[in-house]
């Protein structure tokens, strides 16, 4: 298993003040450096923050973007499983209530939409937001009891 989760990654855009964090530009140098028989992707919440705009439409996109660079990647070989996560509920409260205002709206559509570009594009989609709820007091990063559910749900996808 390689862990390659950072924060404030995201599927579009570059965060300011953090660096390289954009999700596909990320995704190559896994790719080439091992050998991969799934690949699970949770990305689209810090696509939600407010000062990035961005529709349910336009991280979607980027979603199918992501999978079709990684369908692309193995072309002439066996593709691995393809696992995409929704990204899970987000609670507008706390310090990152204006950070994410008008998330919580969109995250109901972009679960529909992440299922959708998983149907067209053959992967497989788990709903995190049936499976985890963010820290009550913060709103946006999960609990302990949420990332045990989506590991254990997850799990199931990849030994099925």
């Amino acid at each position: 298993m390689i862990e390659a989760g950072q924060p404030n990654r995201t599927l579009v855009n570059d965060p300011p003040f953090s660096g390289d964090k954009l999700g596909i530009k990320y995704l190559e140098p896994y790719l080439a450096a091992y050998h991969l028989d799934v690949i699970v992707i949770q990305l689209g919440t810090n696509d939600l923050k407010r000062r990035f705009a961005l529709s349910v439409v336009d991280i979607a996109n980027a979603l199918e973007a992501l999978i079709l660079d990684i369908k692309n990647y193995y072309r002439h070989r066996e593709l691995p499983k393809i696992i995409i996560l929704s990204p899970p509920a987000v609670y507008e409260v706390g310090a990152y209530k204006s950070i994410y205002a008008g998330a919580n709206a969109k995250c109901g559509e972009l679960k529909l939409a992440f299922s959708e570009v998983c149907a067209k594009q053959q992967a497989l989609f788990l709903d995190s937001t049936s499976l985890a709820t963010p820290c009550l007091q913060e709103g946006v990063h999960l609990t302990f009891e949420s990332h045990k559910s989506i590991a254990d749900h997850v799990l199931r996808l990849i030994v099925k």
